[in-house]
């Protein structure tokens, strides 16, 4: 039988926390404090008198801001829920609980913020002296169906063919990683642009300093890069194994060689276009991501 995970009231809704998410003695105090709920809509800087509640974060049609209040005292605990939009995990917005300036949450740099996603839970605990311990916490999410991925070019953009019998990107949050699955094609011919082709991720901003962007010229076949993920590529009845790798702090590049090994390149005007009147592929990744 599989080990059941604790279950705890946030903001008077049920969740059963994954293993592995931290929760000493947080359960208690949500249950307590669940009546003394708070509603953030929108970019907000709290005051201490909004400490000691479960805020439930309202899902919205844009990024915000909660700022906490500074030199809150030492012991003072303030929850944080991102309720679930109507529809299910549909939400691709980033709701960023940040310290006042010049404080910082454990483990983090001074003024850095913490992102979560719809269903996504934070609780913290001021320790005095302009700093907060993260007492419990939810962060990974369900598979979110972005929609058609954003596809441009190094030059100039492509554009997609015609017959499209599927154009979308799925992603999850796992931690403080992105999780993301492309998949995609088309049955008559786009236009090839010129470049390299980006996919983009769609939501967040990638955490260059724990992997390394490559722009430079070359393959992974010929040059070590950072691979964050692998998949199948298909164009013209051509099969090839792909790597990808990272471009930027928003955008990624497929490098491939056929299956056979020969050739190879990255995906884009001169290999394996979208001029190519069948393109099919799937592609997964995963990339850590800025303030995850």
């Amino acid at each position: 039988m599989a080990e059941r995970r604790p279950l705890c009231l946030v903001a008077g809704i049920i969740a059963e926390l994954p293993a592995g998410d931290t929760l000493p003695g947080t359960c208690d105090y949500l249950s307590t404090n669940a009546q003394a709920v708070g509603s953030i809509t929108g970019s907000v800087s709290l005051s201490t008198g909004d400490m000691g509640k479960a805020h439930v974060v309202a899902a919205g049609a844009s990024d915000y801001t909660i700022t906490l209040p500074a030199s809150v005292t030492q012991g003072n605990k303030v929850a944080f829920y991102v309720n679930i939009p109507p529809g299910g995990m549909k939400d691709t917005k980033q709701y960023t609980v940040k310290p006042a300036t010049g404080e910082y949450i454990a483990g983090r740099a001074v003024d850095q913020g913490m992102v979560l996603l719809a269903s996504n839970v934070l609780i913290l605990e001021s320790a005095g002296g302009g700093a907060w311990w993260i007492i419990g916490q939810k962060l990974d999410t369900d598979w979110v169906n972005a929609g058609a991925m954003t596809l441009t070019a190094v030059t100039t953009n492509p554009t997609k063919g015609g017959g499209t019998t599927y154009d979308r990107v799925y992603f999850r949050r796992a931690g403080h990683d992105l999780l993301c699955r492309y998949e995609y094609r088309q049955t008559t011919a786009g236009t090839a642009g010129s470049g390299d082709y980006l996919w983009a991720v769609p939501i967040g901003t990638i955490d260059t300093g724990l992997v390394t962007a490559e722009t430079g010229a070359g393959s992974a076949h010929t040059r070590a890069t950072a691979g964050i993920g692998s998949g199948k590529y298909d164009a013209g009845g051509t099969l090839i194994e792909v790597t990808a790798s990272v471009y930027n702090t928003t955008r990624m590049r497929f490098d491939g060689a056929n299956a056979n090994g020969a050739n190879g390149g990255f995906i884009g005007s001169s290999y394996a276009s979208l001029g190519s009147a069948a393109v099919r592929f799937h592609v997964n990744t995963c990339t850590p991501m800025t303030d995850w």
